[in-house]
């Protein structure tokens, strides 16, 4: 795509603008979206570094060379066959802020070969401790993946989770649940954490500064963008896949000074139907680039 200008590191720049960081440069670790909340090893190629696993007796997990989305490690997770229901959870720790909303990515697979059977699941989830690690509230979790899901691809998951009033430290972690020795296994990989403070964002807005939002996200049919343009001036809103490619522009002209809401149906420009995977929405203006992570799924 002549819009991308170069790939290096696993970062993406399009039309000179860094738009995306999968991994630091020794590779083991997102840029942090602020300095306390950087994921460590998302990708798990420095093997199982920086997480830790719970109960913290368990060995039925593995790192492995395939399947893998980027990079040459996923993490596999399979049962206990202890005869009765049991989890294991994946985890890394953070100490967050009152009012800090996370959202925690990655991706799953499930091979043909080796299906989530029975009533087994897999799925992220968030947890919020207060200082004598009791969870507070309840545990948000993104879409499971059952034995209905589709075998043979990754598949994103997403969770969001706002920090509470008392919160000390909170856990982002992924989880297998086996019910029954049913059998089966999954695989993560391309794992993500951001974050941001409501009260400052909520500031932000008032203040007049510009908004830029999208949701649902994930979302399935539709996403609505939603931006704010302060000085009348020319704006170009595309869509663009994890390889830097362009895949749709949304609007491309001069617009008024006001509020917008425009929205894409997950199609290319020639009206195709995308996969589901990770995306982003980049609102470029006459000398600056926002960006916003949007994930489709199907």
């Amino acid at each position: 795509n002549n819009n991308v200008d170069f790939i290096e590191e696993n970062v993406v720049f399009y039309d000179g603008y860094m738009i995306l960081c999968m991994t630091t440069p020794n590779n083991t670790g997102y840029e942090p979206e602020g300095p306390e909340y950087t994921l460590q090893n998302p990708g798990f190629e420095s093997n199982f570094d920086n997480w830790s696993v719970w109960p913290e007796n368990l060995t039925n997990y593995s790192v492995v060379t395939e399947p893998v989305l980027h990079g040459n490690h996923s993490l596999k997770l399979f049962g206990q066959n202890t005869g009765t229901t049991n989890n294991i959870s994946i985890y890394q720790t953070f100490n967050p802020s009152q009012e800090d909303e996370f959202t925690f990515s990655g991706f799953v697979y499930t091979a043909s070969d080796d299906p989530i059977l029975g009533e087994n699941t897999a799925f992220l989830e968030l947890t919020f401790f207060d200082g004598n690690w009791n969870a507070l509230g309840e545990q948000p979790v993104s879409s499971p993946i059952t034995s209905s899901s589709p075998a043979d691809q990754w598949i994103p998951l997403s969770v969001s989770g706002t920090a509470p009033n008392g919160v000390v430290s909170f856990n982002i972690a992924m989880i297998f649940r086996q019910v029954n020795d049913a059998g089966g296994s999954v695989y993560f990989d391309d794992l993500g954490l951001s974050y941001q403070n409501l009260s400052t964002s909520s500031d932000l807005a008032s203040a007049n500064h510009t908004v830029f939002q999208t949701y649902p996200n994930p979302f399935n049919k539709r996403i609505v963008i939603q931006f704010k343009v302060e000085d009348s001036s020319p704006v170009m809103l595309t869509i663009v896949n994890v390889l830097g490619q362009h895949v749709k522009t949304v609007v491309k002209e001069g617009l008024y000074s006001g509020e917008y809401k425009l929205s894409w149906d997950g199609t290319d420009h020639n009206g195709k139907e995308l996969p589901s995977g990770v995306y982003f929405a980049l609102l470029k203006g006459i000398s600056s680039i926002e960006v916003r992570k949007i994930i489709l799924l199907k």
